[in-house]
């Protein structure tokens, strides 16, 4: 016959394994979920792109394309395209239906992608410095510096929280806001040409990047 205050301690033991069982799974999760601020996340990007750009690997003329390819990858993850549109096209954006703003989208996608691509590509064997970050409910501002032969080129990150991911709605290349100097372009655009217009250049500039 089993003793029954041997009984009672094994079902103590069970519910302190238990409990600690869920208190691990918990606290591994809880961990996981740990969110990585604005600064760290545009860091690992940038970290990403710049690999990519000094992997002599794919440094050849032949292998611009392949090189081009798995740069987009990272800036696709880290950039917010729909809200740059948005903001770049201003009270134009609400006029458009939703097949007009897919199509603009994807044309100005492309232009940002090769003028930021460009630019990072000059620098691309210099160090890039974070040097702080600046969080206001759910946007930020990362500060960065490009350094290279002695010269520097101050790039800024305006990033809004989706989520767990901090996504970048803005560049701020030495000290030029790239959205407010598109949208200023295309208003004057569109004053002149109307909405037609401005699809027809941007539709020009794809085709000359795609060349």
């Amino acid at each position: 016959m089993k003793h029954p205050y041997r009984n009672c301690c094994v079902k103590i033991m069970k519910m302190l394994l238990l409990m600690l069982c869920l208190f691990m799974l918990f606290g591994t999760t809880a961990q996981a979920k740990q969110e990585i601020p604005p600064l760290g996340q545009i860091r690992l990007t940038v970290d990403n792109i710049l690999t990519v750009l000094r992997d002599e690997t794919l440094k050849s003329p032949d292998k611009n394309q392949e090189r081009r390819e798995k740069i987009l990858i990272e800036v696709d993850k880290r950039f917010d395209f729909e809200e740059m549109t948005r903001l770049a096209l201003g009270s134009e954006w609400d006029k458009r239906n939703k097949k007009e703003q897919e199509e603009f989208i994807d044309l100005f996608k492309k232009i940002l992608e090769n003028r930021y691509i460009g630019r990072v590509e000059a620098y691309s064997d210099e160090q890039v410095n974070f040097q702080d970050e600046l969080i206001k409910g759910n946007k930020a501002l990362v500060s960065s510096v490009f350094s290279k032969n002695g010269q520097e080129m101050s790039v800024d990150y305006k990033l809004k929280k989706n989520s767990d991911n901090w996504l970048v709605y803005d560049v701020i290349i030495e000290k030029v806001s790239l959205i407010k100097n598109y949208r200023a372009e295309f208003a004057q655009i569109i004053a002149k040409e109307e909405y037609a217009g401005l699809l027809k250049r941007l539709k020009g500039k794809v085709e000359q990047i795609s060349e």
